[in-house]
């Protein structure tokens, strides 16, 4: 009979089955007692979530089982490493942290363990997952997308039909708004905000955050040009708007023009993507924050110091300079150990 899984028959008594000895020899039906001695308390739980917490519980237990792992001798990596094995999303993985660390509170109380290796969890960020290495574009994607870019907004020009000359307007703005990204740094959430009074000086840009505050980000050559060819775009929609990068104008039915409105974030998530595909980027590089880690690659390139960055990128601690500063040194290494991918022939 294996001692974590199987279950006795349920006794009059919730309390019965919440000892030590209980939950050492039956994890499963000792957290189900448990919780249902909780009923009439100020943490009680409904039948719906204790039938969720108790699969949860159950599904951790055999996790430990099939390890030989008893309840005192869990420690917060075997916690990460079931997350990781259960390929678990941030949600859950949270959720189950939570769970583990009330439950070894308990634990404490019944003197079966001295130790909380759920909190311990919660304390190393378990419950966030391993983060994604940050990712770079390679020199030879570098340069595919800055010629995409660059043929989308200078190449344009206003002739053809009335659609004709809205689906270009659309494209230069996009490639702009992407090229402004990857010269300038900004953020998806800055990108659809920022004002032309921001761009008053030459070489820079002036982006407020969310904090109340500013940060000049310095402009390489790719986003000073493309802002230069969007000025006489912009103008043609630009009534009633300070906004850099507008949407299409809105029309009543009387055909009277009203306010511009801001670009939605997922217009520029979409956009972005899509020029970035254009360029031979696809997967998880194809994304707005590859285009800002990008910026940030060639500000360190450049002889960037971490205050440097700080105010470029708008980053509230010069810690976070730092991490980016580590994060490049990493990428830098393994493009050199296993050498960058050569144009094909």
């Amino acid at each position: 009979m294996n001692p974590f899984t199987s279950m006795r028959p349920p006794s009059s008594s919730a309390d019965l089955f919440d000892t030590p000895n209980e939950w050492l020899s039956f994890p499963i039906l000792a957290y189900s007692s448990w919780l249902s001695s909780l009923d009439g308390t100020d943490t009680a739980y409904s039948e719906g979530s204790k039938k969720v917490y108790i699969s949860m519980w159950t599904k951790f237990i055999r996790y430990l089982d099939e390890r030989h792992i008893s309840l005192p001798l869990v420690q917060s990596h075997h916690i990460s490493s079931f997350l990781d094995v259960h390929a678990l999303k941030k949600e859950h993985r949270q959720r189950y942290v939570r769970l583990i660390e009330r439950t070894y509170k308990h634990l404490i109380e019944l003197q079966l363990v001295t130790h909380n290796p759920g909190q311990k969890a919660g304390y190393e960020r378990v419950g966030k997952g391993s983060n994604d290495a940050t990712r770079f574009l390679s020199d030879i994607e570098r340069d595919r997308l800055f010629g995409v870019l660059r043929q989308a907004f200078e190449s344009a020009d206003k002739k053809g039909t009335e659609k004709q000359r809205e689906e270009q307007w659309r494209r230069v703005r996009n490639a702009v708004v992407a090229a402004t990204m990857l010269g300038g740094g900004l953020k998806v959430s800055e990108a659809v905000s920022v004002t032309v009074n921001c761009t008053a000086r030459a070489g820079v840009i002036t982006v407020p955050d969310s904090y109340g505050k500013e940060h000049v980000a310095r402009l390489f050559p790719i986003a000073q040009d493309a802002l230069a060819a969007w000025w006489p775009w912009r103008a043609e929609k630009a009534e009633g708007s300070n906004l850099v990068f507008p949407a299409e104008i809105k029309k009543r039915r009387n055909d009277q023009r009203v306010k511009t409105v801001a670009m939605h974030a997922t217009t520029v998530y979409k956009h972005v993507a899509a020029l970035m595909e254009e360029a031979g980027i696809t997967g998880d590089r194809a994304c707005c924050q590859t285009l800002r880690n990008t910026y940030a690659a060639m500000l360190i390139e450049q002889g960037a110091s971490d205050p440097e960055l700080s105010e470029c990128l708008g980053l509230q601690l010069t810690l976070s300079a730092h991490r980016m500063r580590e994060a490049h040194k990493v990428a830098s290494f393994e493009k050199h150990r296993i050498g960058e991918p050569r144009e094909a022939t």
